[in-house]
């Protein structure tokens, strides 16, 4: 019985070393996996923030008045300044833009983020 555990030790200790590089390798690729979807919601979140600092920009169909010869915006206060508001407006939409392309570049299969992003 000894003499069989030492001559199949050699294999044993292969097969275990193959078994164990298997295994990080799959960690390596799941935690890389990981790593993208917490970058993906944390751009998304960082977006959606910047939504809520700035709700009539994030949707301004409803309360926003365009002019687009002179470069402004109007939100219907008094205090704003239309340029600078047209200037916000334009980083704002910057922003979404490059969140959806970094999500996608990552993600460009995945329905979830297609649909959010949609």
């Amino acid at each position: 019985m000894i003499d069989f555990l030492i001559k199949f030790s050699p294999v044993v200790t292969a097969a275990c070393f193959m078994a164990s590089i298997l295994v990080a390798l799959w960690q390596i690729r799941i935690n890389r996996l990981i790593q993208q979807r917490s970058k993906a919601q944390d751009l998304w979140s960082m977006y959606l923030s910047k939504g809520i600092e700035f709700p009539l920009l994030a949707y301004p169909l409803r309360h926003v008045k365009f002019n687009f010869p002179t470069k402004s915006l109007s939100t219907g206060r008094k205090d704003e300044d239309e340029q600078q508001e047209f200037e916000r407006y334009e980083w704002l939409l910057s922003f979404l833009l490059k969140t959806a392309r970094e999500i996608l570049q990552e993600f460009s299969e995945d329905e979830f983020w297609i649909k959010t992003i949609k």
